[in-house]
């Protein structure tokens, strides 16, 4: 494909070539799925980047499309420390890398150490949640981009791990419920290490649109050594999942032998 092809082929995957071709309540569902994640940041100075995201891609999108879709029909989460939405049947491989934080550097020892806490922050949310981080008392400094209250990191430790989700938003402030009150039982268990390999190597395929080895890894849910992605890449174009592609102008020589395998692939099935 030529240079130009590139960048709008880039865009189409996105939803952005041409824009906003998506329409409505359901286009926006569409727009979540063909961007596979969308980053929710709460600062607002013409509207919050979210909204932006969504209306760059659908015609007439409203946010309440989006708060529906997540915190009423719950076919989408938010979850993550760049905090992204994602599409609920997706919460079996996410919880996999939900239940690793218990053994990450900065939050093993929490749970030992704060055993009371959490449990009694659990008690709060079975007996009277949903409830938001200011529901809480607590010790410690609050009015931060993170806050240092006991409660509201007790809060977000049980956010982490999987524990609690998302319920709602009050004036965008997060609603923490434990995860049975919002995640649909078909969707809440682990999904395995092979799993997930299987379903991280498609959606970081999805994801790129177009891309090298090293993007492709940067977006695989774990760490992945180069013989690793290389044989793992070779087995997508073998099964007919990715191709290869070459960007012209190539040189001279490469265009005498495109017997050469390229260093970009694109998804074209799934």
């Amino acid at each position: 494909m030529s240079r130009r092809t590139r960048r709008r082929f880039v865009l189409g995957c996105q939803g952005l070539w041409p824009g906003r071709r998506a329409t409505g309540f359901a286009g926006t569902r569409r727009a979540l799925r063909r961007a596979e994640v969308v980053q929710v940041d709460p600062l607002t100075v013409v509207a919050r980047s979210h909204d932006f995201v969504l209306h760059s891609r659908v015609v007439d999108y409203r946010p309440e499309y989006l708060d529906a879709l997540l915190y009423r029909k719950r076919e989408f989460f938010d979850y993550g420390g760049c905090v992204y939405i994602r599409p609920m049947d997706e919460l079996p491989y996410v919880r996999l890398a939900m239940e690793q934080v218990r053994f990450s550097d900065r939050w093993r020892s929490y749970e030992d150490e704060h055993a009371d806490l959490l449990s009694r922050v659990r008690g709060h949310l079975r007996d009277d949640g949903p409830l938001a981080a200011r529901d809480f008392p607590g010790v410690g400094k609050t009015g931060s981009f993170r806050s240092t209250k006991d409660t509201s990191v007790a809060l977000y430790y049980l956010w982490l791990t999987g524990e609690a989700m998302t319920y709602g938003r009050r004036n965008f402030e997060r609603l923490y419920a434990l995860r049975p009150a919002v995640a649909p039982p078909g969707y809440d268990y682990v999904a395995t290490d092979a799993e997930a390999d299987v379903f991280s190597a498609h959606k970081a395929s999805r994801w790129a649109g177009l891309f090298d080895a090293p993007t492709w890894a940067a977006r695989f849910h774990r760490r992945i050594g180069r013989q690793e992605r290389a044989k793992a890449l070779a087995d997508l174009v073998d099964s007919g999942f990715l191709t290869r592609v070459s960007v012209w102008p190539a040189s001279s020589a490469r265009i005498a032998s495109m017997s050469t395998p390229s260093n970009l692939y694109t998804c074209v099935r799934g």
